[in-house]
């Protein structure tokens, strides 16, 4: 065999293998891609909606026929809350924001109060339960914030994340405006508390606001204060041992 002949064997199989590693990369993030999207109950048309990529795209990193660009591979980590380090290659830290929690002795501790929303008024939010301190640190590795929280009885079930009618749940008061895709609310519609998710997909079905809520979902047309609309009244962030 030529030293040429010998030069040219060891490239196609240092191609080879490289191509392997590429491909093995790309299916290990198609698999994380699909895992996570299981555990939030999400289908490729969610993780569309919440990373904002085209559902064509999101089908070919689903099944790893594509490798994500870096800009997209970032808004899918932001949107499934892990790494891109660690949805791409599956190293590292899972969490966004790695860091331990600090010891229990050096801790800051918030006073989180549990409202009894079933006498819930246009002034008040019911009548405090309880109040129980939570480790602020905590609260902030997990939902983002320590700031404006509560807690609450779900007033009906939520199949989709696994909660059941009086599960206690995170909640937070609503910004100006709020009405975010995707995320879920405790509503009062005809004075009747409900819990919803709100699906900006929905706002060409023609659908009553009672058939929405029946099935657990809002459109933004459902929204509003006139009679028979869904008046939003806390976002749910999550049970005490997970988020949304």
């Amino acid at each position: 065999m030529s030293v040429s002949s010998k030069k040219s064997t060891s490239e196609d199989i240092l191609s080879s293998k490289e191509d392997s590693q590429a491909d093995n990369v790309q299916q290990g993030f198609a698999a994380r891609l699909r895992d996570l999207c299981a555990e939030k109950g999400w289908k490729q048309a969610d993780l569309a909606r919440k990373s904002s990529i085209s559902p064509n795209l999101i089908g070919t990193y689903w099944h790893g026929t594509k490798e994500a660009s870096a800009r997209n591979l970032f808004a899918l980590a932001d949107a499934l809350s892990v790494s891109a380090e660690w949805l791409a290659f599956g190293k590292g830290s899972r969490s966004p924001n790695p860091g331990r929690l600090v010891e229990v002795s050096d801790a800051d501790w918030v006073e989180v109060q549990e409202f009894d929303i079933r006498e819930l008024s246009d002034e008040t939010r019911g009548p405090v339960v309880s109040t129980t301190p939570i480790r602020r640190d905590w609260l902030n590795q997990t939902f983002g914030t320590a700031n404006g929280l509560w807690l609450a009885r779900l007033p009906a079930d939520l199949p989709r994340y696994r909660l059941n009618e009086g599960d206690l749940v995170f909640v937070r008061d609503l910004t100006p405006g709020e009405a975010q895709d995707g995320a879920v609310y405790i509503v009062r519609v005809w004075g009747h508390l409900a819990v919803a998710r709100l699906d900006t997909f929905m706002s060409n079905q023609m659908r009553s606001v009672e058939a929405n809520i029946e099935d657990r979902v809002l459109a933004p047309r459902d929204i509003g204060t006139e009679d028979g609309k869904a008046i939003l009244v806390a976002r749910v962030l999550g049970a005490p041992l997970r988020r949304l």
